[in-house]
């Protein structure tokens, strides 16, 4: 009988080993405000560079559908968006020395939203080219980016200038053709169109919107005209015209999907 017990000391001496006592967590040390602020900024603009590293890929591989997953994640990008990580943007995709840049800049406070300094950022580096904001794809993105900030921080009247700009730059393009660009200047006469909204001039734009329509029908550019189409039939029930909105709609054919 002795056997048994000698074994079942041994097995208490083997459970009662100090290694196999677990540990006590340690518990995580509080963030500050500012800390976590810094974070959150950090990883927007952190995805913000993945999605112009998509855009980069969308140009060189001339596939449209990278530009639709960032237009798709466009709703979560913006409430990611503050002044902060939109100057840190500007910083590093644009050449050091660029009229654009300063151009938005000039829609951005001077004071700061977070721990984040305006020139803090390193300059992005793509393969290629020297600054991505030389892609129009990539500058009309980042602009388009900053119309959104203003229209949700309720700056409609900077908002309405920074559209205009953004038109401009819409027209000089529309000479040459890059079915990369179509998706994503859909989405800007979209924006283009809900400023003038929500200042209620949408009556001020309704010729220009005719004719991108024009263009984007000779063009073939579908993305454009189905964008166009609604927007004027938005534009004209806005005023209750309804019979002009019912010209047009007999008058057009909507792109096929």
């Amino acid at each position: 009988f002795r056997r048994p017990y000698a074994m079942a000391t041994r097995t208490e001496s083997k459970s009662s080993d100090p290694k196999d006592v677990e540990m006590e967590e340690e518990e995580p040390v509080e963030k500050s405000p500012e800390q976590l602020k810094k974070e959150e900024d950090a990883a927007a603009v952190e995805r913000i560079r993945g999605h112009v590293r998509l855009i980069e890929k969308a140009t060189s591989t001339k596939e449209p559908r990278h530009i639709s997953r960032i237009l798709l994640a466009l709703r979560s990008t913006r409430r990611m968006l503050n002044h902060a990580v939109l100057r840190q943007l500007l910083v590093a995709f644009f050449p050091p020395v660029s009229g654009d840049k300063d151009s938005l800049l000039a829609f951005l406070d001077d004071r700061m939203e977070s721990g984040v300094e305006a020139g803090g950022g390193e300059r992005a580096k793509s393969a290629k080219s020297p600054s991505a904001a030389h892609l129009p794809e990539v500058n009309r993105y980042l602009h388009l980016l900053i119309v959104v900030h203003l229209i949700d921080t309720d700056r409609h009247g900077d908002a309405v200038c920074c559209a205009d700009l953004l038109m401009e730059k819409v027209k000089k393009q529309s000479s040459s053709y890059r079915p990369t660009m179509n998706q994503l200047v859909a989405k800007c006469y979209f924006y283009y169109s809900r400023v003038y909204e929500l200042v209620d001039r949408l009556d001020e734009i309704r010729s220009f919107l005719h004719a991108r329509l024009r263009t984007a029908t000779l063009k073939h550019d579908t993305d454009g005209q189905a964008c166009l189409l609604n927007l004027l039939s938005r534009n004209y029930l806005h005023y209750n015209l309804y019979d002009q909105a019912a010209k047009l709609q007999a008058k057009s054919d909507f792109p096929d999907a």
